[in-house]
Protein backbone atom coordinates (compact mmCIF):
# COMPACT_ATOMS: atom_id res chain seq x y z
CA UNK A 1 0.00 0.00 0.00
CA UNK A 2 1.19 3.43 -0.63
CA UNK A 3 1.78 5.75 1.82
CA UNK A 4 -0.23 8.22 2.81
CA UNK A 5 2.11 11.15 2.00
CA UNK A 6 2.50 10.26 -1.59
CA UNK A 7 -1.37 9.28 -2.14
CA UNK A 8 -2.04 12.86 -1.02
CA UNK A 9 1.08 14.33 -3.57
CA UNK A 10 -0.90 12.70 -6.51
CA UNK A 11 -4.18 14.31 -4.87
CA UNK A 12 -2.27 17.55 -4.40
CA UNK A 13 -0.87 17.39 -8.22
CA UNK A 14 -4.58 16.37 -9.50
CA UNK A 15 -6.39 19.50 -7.32
CA UNK A 16 -3.57 21.64 -8.93
CA UNK A 17 -3.82 21.03 -12.10
CA UNK A 18 -7.70 20.73 -11.44
CA UNK A 19 -7.66 24.70 -10.42
CA UNK A 20 -5.82 25.93 -13.51
CA UNK A 21 -8.21 24.19 -15.53
CA UNK A 22 -10.93 25.87 -12.95
CA UNK A 23 -9.09 28.98 -14.07
CA UNK A 24 -8.81 28.36 -17.90
CA UNK A 25 -13.05 28.43 -17.40
CA UNK A 26 -13.61 31.67 -15.63
CA UNK A 27 -11.40 33.10 -18.17
CA UNK A 28 -13.75 31.55 -20.98
CA UNK A 29 -16.56 32.25 -18.65
CA UNK A 30 -15.47 36.29 -18.31
CA UNK A 31 -14.34 36.10 -22.36
CA UNK A 32 -18.04 34.66 -23.68
CA UNK A 33 -20.09 37.20 -21.46
CA UNK A 34 -17.61 40.32 -22.80
CA UNK A 35 -18.40 39.05 -26.53
CA UNK A 36 -21.85 39.01 -25.56
CA UNK A 37 -22.21 42.00 -23.94
CA UNK A 38 -20.16 43.58 -27.29
CA UNK A 39 -22.35 41.75 -29.71
CA UNK A 40 -25.30 42.85 -28.41
CA UNK A 41 -24.57 46.72 -27.16
CA UNK A 42 -22.11 47.61 -30.31
CA UNK A 43 -23.69 45.41 -33.68
CA UNK A 44 -27.17 44.75 -32.08
CA UNK A 45 -26.82 41.01 -32.99
CA UNK A 46 -27.12 39.04 -29.42
CA UNK A 47 -25.73 35.34 -29.24
CA UNK A 48 -27.59 32.57 -29.49
CA UNK A 49 -24.95 30.53 -27.17
CA UNK A 50 -23.30 32.86 -25.00
CA UNK A 51 -26.03 32.40 -22.04
CA UNK A 52 -25.72 28.99 -22.18
CA UNK A 53 -21.76 28.52 -22.19
CA UNK A 54 -21.43 31.14 -19.34
CA UNK A 55 -23.64 29.05 -17.31
CA UNK A 56 -22.19 25.72 -17.74
CA UNK A 57 -18.28 27.17 -17.66
CA UNK A 58 -19.38 28.78 -14.33
CA UNK A 59 -20.75 25.91 -12.92
CA UNK A 60 -17.38 23.70 -13.74
CA UNK A 61 -15.02 26.52 -12.38
CA UNK A 62 -16.97 26.73 -9.31
CA UNK A 63 -16.97 22.60 -8.53
CA UNK A 64 -13.15 21.82 -9.89
CA UNK A 65 -11.62 24.56 -7.84
CA UNK A 66 -13.57 23.32 -4.66
CA UNK A 67 -11.01 21.19 -3.88
CA UNK A 68 -8.10 23.26 -3.99
CA UNK A 69 -10.23 25.82 -2.18
CA UNK A 70 -10.27 22.75 1.09
CA UNK A 71 -6.57 21.59 0.39
CA UNK A 72 -5.22 25.04 1.08
CA UNK A 73 -7.99 26.37 3.86
CA UNK A 74 -9.31 28.82 2.00
CA UNK A 75 -12.45 27.94 2.66
CA UNK A 76 -14.94 29.95 5.28
CA UNK A 77 -14.73 29.15 9.09
CA UNK A 78 -15.60 30.50 12.34
CA UNK A 79 -13.10 29.14 13.88
CA UNK A 80 -14.07 31.44 17.55
CA UNK A 81 -14.02 28.48 19.35
CA UNK A 82 -11.49 26.16 17.54
CA UNK A 83 -8.54 28.89 18.66
CA UNK A 84 -9.88 29.29 22.23
CA UNK A 85 -8.73 25.73 22.71
CA UNK A 86 -4.96 24.48 23.85
CA UNK A 87 -2.78 23.32 21.27
CA UNK A 88 -3.95 19.33 22.00
CA UNK A 89 -7.52 20.04 22.24
CA UNK A 90 -6.73 22.88 18.38
CA UNK A 91 -5.37 19.42 16.57
CA UNK A 92 -7.96 17.29 18.02
CA UNK A 93 -11.10 19.31 16.85
CA UNK A 94 -9.07 20.20 13.39
CA UNK A 95 -9.19 16.30 13.09
CA UNK A 96 -12.81 16.04 13.67
CA UNK A 97 -13.80 18.40 11.86
CA UNK A 98 -12.28 17.36 8.95
CA UNK A 99 -13.65 14.01 9.50
CA UNK A 100 -17.10 15.40 9.26
CA UNK A 101 -16.29 17.56 6.43
CA UNK A 102 -15.31 14.58 4.71
CA UNK A 103 -18.72 12.46 5.57
CA UNK A 104 -21.04 15.70 4.54
CA UNK A 105 -19.00 16.41 1.43
CA UNK A 106 -19.03 12.35 0.29
CA UNK A 107 -22.46 12.56 1.28
CA UNK A 108 -23.27 15.49 -1.00
CA UNK A 109 -21.06 13.60 -4.21
CA UNK A 110 -22.87 10.34 -3.58
CA UNK A 111 -26.81 12.00 -4.11
CA UNK A 112 -24.92 13.98 -7.16
CA UNK A 113 -23.50 11.55 -8.27
CA UNK A 114 -26.19 9.10 -8.35
CA UNK A 115 -28.06 11.82 -10.37
CA UNK A 116 -25.74 12.12 -13.24
CA UNK A 117 -25.82 8.42 -13.92
CA UNK A 118 -29.60 8.99 -13.77
CA UNK A 119 -29.54 12.06 -16.34
CA UNK A 120 -26.92 10.03 -18.79
CA UNK A 121 -29.61 7.19 -18.58
CA UNK A 122 -32.53 8.90 -18.99
CA UNK A 123 -30.33 11.23 -21.72
CA UNK A 124 -31.74 13.79 -20.27
CA UNK A 125 -30.38 17.48 -21.55
CA UNK A 126 -30.01 20.97 -20.77
CA UNK A 127 -32.66 23.40 -21.30
CA UNK A 128 -30.62 26.04 -23.26
CA UNK A 129 -30.86 27.23 -26.44
CA UNK A 130 -27.67 24.28 -27.29
CA UNK A 131 -28.39 21.46 -25.21
CA UNK A 132 -26.01 19.05 -23.50
CA UNK A 133 -26.37 16.20 -21.68
CA UNK A 134 -27.28 17.46 -18.07
CA UNK A 135 -25.15 14.59 -16.66
CA UNK A 136 -22.02 16.11 -17.78
CA UNK A 137 -22.33 19.24 -15.65
CA UNK A 138 -23.69 17.09 -12.89
CA UNK A 139 -21.07 14.52 -12.93
CA UNK A 140 -18.41 17.61 -12.88
CA UNK A 141 -19.92 18.91 -9.86
CA UNK A 142 -20.61 15.48 -8.31
CA UNK A 143 -16.68 14.88 -9.39
CA UNK A 144 -15.47 18.09 -7.67
CA UNK A 145 -17.54 17.29 -4.63
CA UNK A 146 -15.55 14.05 -4.04
CA UNK A 147 -12.33 15.60 -4.77
CA UNK A 148 -13.15 18.04 -2.18
CA UNK A 149 -14.06 15.26 0.38
CA UNK A 150 -10.91 13.18 -0.44
CA UNK A 151 -8.78 16.80 0.33
CA UNK A 152 -10.89 17.28 3.79
CA UNK A 153 -10.12 13.31 4.34
CA UNK A 154 -6.55 14.33 3.86
CA UNK A 155 -6.69 16.30 6.50
CA UNK A 156 -8.27 14.38 9.32
CA UNK A 157 -5.42 12.05 8.83
CA UNK A 158 -2.61 13.82 8.00
CA UNK A 159 -3.04 17.08 10.28
CA UNK A 160 -0.59 16.81 13.52
CA UNK A 161 -1.78 14.54 16.11
CA UNK A 162 -2.18 15.64 19.42
CA UNK A 163 1.03 14.74 20.99
CA UNK A 164 3.00 16.56 17.88
CA UNK A 165 0.78 19.74 18.79
CA UNK A 166 2.34 20.14 22.50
Amino acid sequence: MLPLTRIAGWLDGLTIALSAVAAAMLAGTVASYCYEVAARFFFNAPTEWANDVVTYLLAGAIFLAAPDVARTGGHIAIALLVERLGEARRAVVIRLLAAASTVATLGAAWIVGSEAIRQFEQDILTLGVHPIPKGLITGTVAFGLFLTALQFLRHALLTAKPEEAR
